[in-house]
């Protein structure tokens, strides 16, 4: 997106060029804050699955002990 504005502004007229590149560095600062807010919610919601999946496997290893020793009635 930013080659094609440079593009388009160099197409439209030198002032527009200046006045984009002027903008650039503010550009920069935003994906760089936006990036790292992605990359910490992907981990968060990362460690968020593990740990589910843990929960998971657990209950389904527990659910198999029970029905290993026949014992599904007493647990109902």
């Amino acid at each position: 997106m930013a080659v094609v504005s440079l593009g388009i502004s160099i197409s439209k007229g030198w002032q527009l060029f200046l006045a984009t590149l002027a903008i650039a560095p503010f550009w920069l600062l935003a994906c760089a804050f936006l990036a790292k807010i992605t990359i910490a919610g992907t981990s968060e919601t990362t460690n968020a699955y593990n740990q589910s999946a843990g929960y998971a496997e657990q209950a389904l290893a527990a659910i198999r002990v029970v029905v290993s020793f026949g014992f599904e009635k007493q647990e109902v």
